[in-house]
């Protein structure tokens, strides 16, 4: 008997805060915000292995550093690399994005792999 007193005030308490027919979900006023810019931002897929450093390059500041970001960590990740030196990011971040603007035709990806590589100390051989 109890249980189904339980059943049914649960099952009350769903129905009152079920949506009734014909009311627009609540929005968030982050939801709204971002409805209120993307009809001047149209979305435009990309193809990450294959973007050009000429599409990179010619982004908006914001739309382009959060692009570089985004490769630096995709790649990272494939490459397997767990641990990121937050030292060395913004001078590889930027290494890439020279090699973008003097190669505007290159993958973006292929310039951003170069930049996760460290570089290296020569040392000389054990004798």
């Amino acid at each position: 008997m109890k249980f189904r007193i339980l059943v049914a005030a649960i099952a009350a308490a769903l129905a009152g805060c079920a949506q009734q027919p014909g009311q627009p979900a609540p929005r968030s006023a982050a939801a709204v915000q971002q409805a209120e810019v993307a009809p001047d931002r149209p979305g435009r897929l990309w193809n990450i292995e294959q973007e050009d450093c000429a599409h990179l390059v010619g982004l908006s500041d914001d739309d382009r550093s959060h692009a570089a970001m985004f490769y630096y960590g995709y790649l990272a990740a494939r490459a397997g690399i767990r641990v990121v030196d937050t030292a060395q990011l913004e001078r590889r971040i930027a290494n890439a994005m020279a090699e973008c603007a003097a190669r505007p035709a290159m993958p973006i990806a292929q310039s951003f792999r170069a930049a996760l590589v460290p570089q290296r100390v020569a040392t000389r051989p054990r004798q």
